[in-house]
């Protein structure tokens, strides 16, 4: 350990609460875990954490930011000694604190009155609903909920109509081809659009869900495929090409 930089914290406000926050290479920021959690209510009276600290690895873990932990070695303060003790600590790059701290609600600390206990609810409360505002603003549920039967309905509602579903699947490929490629006559069916998701910003599988709904929109008036496909891809050019 004598051979490692020793950091001298510096004191920040975290939920209201003062904690102690290093600063590496003069870029990164990391904040002491134990008082992180010291401030959540989840360090026991003997000072230990384990649980909570198991708890945030294995969460680390599962989303690749292990890296984000560090452990580092420290000048703290001590009572006995003039110029602190020298401790290697664990530390959290301040930039995954929000993301870690979805995990964890407050819980009363007896270190704390009720109402001090109740002012770091509040601020955790108030910062869940400005994740939650972000969360709804950059429609994040469409990155875990699959509309599996939106398609098939849309399949559904253009056999009802008298109409082919293979055919209508195959126009459907065709657009899909077209739109991404430019070319016609080129298929890409649903599987295939996964190799093409990591070039482009747009959600293609929500263009096919718009392309497929279209087309059975037009169906339902038209009660042709060929005239079907061609409103359908003239709408989605427009629609996402401004063509």
């Amino acid at each position: 350990m004598e051979n490692k930089t020793v950091y001298k914290p510096i004191v920040k406000k975290f939920l209201g609460y003062d904690v102690r926050v290093v600063t590496v290479d003069k870029r990164n920021e990391y904040i002491i875990c134990r008082d992180m959690f010291d401030v959540l209510g989840l360090v026991k009276d003997d000072g230990t954490w384990t649980n909570p600290k198991n708890k945030m690895f294995d969460f680390l873990d599962l989303i690749n930011k292990t890296s984000d932990h560090q452990k580092l070695v420290v000048r703290v303060k001590d009572k006995h000694a003039k110029k602190g003790q020298i401790r290697q600590v664990d530390c959290l790059n301040i930039e995954t604190i929000p993301t870690v701290l979805t995990q964890f609600k407050p819980i009363n600390s007896n270190r704390r009155t009720k109402e001090q206990n109740k002012q770091v609810l509040d601020k955790w409360a108030r910062f869940m609903e400005f994740v939650d505002m972000l969360l709804k603003y950059h429609e994040c549920h469409k990155y875990i909920i699959d509309d599996k039967e939106k398609q098939k309905l849309a399949i559904e509602e253009i056999t009802n109509n008298g109409g082919n579903a293979i055919i209508t699947n195959q126009m459907v490929n065709r657009i899909m081809g077209k739109l991404i490629t430019g070319e016609d006559n080129f298929s890409i069916n649903k599987d295939e659009l996964k190799i093409y998701q990591p070039q482009t910003t747009i959600d293609l599988l929500e263009v096919r869900n718009f392309v497929i709904d279209k087309f059975a929109t037009f169906y339902a008036f038209t009660e042709s495929h060929k005239k079907s496909y061609n409103a359908t891809l003239k709408l989605a050019k427009k629609k996402y090409f401004n063509a």
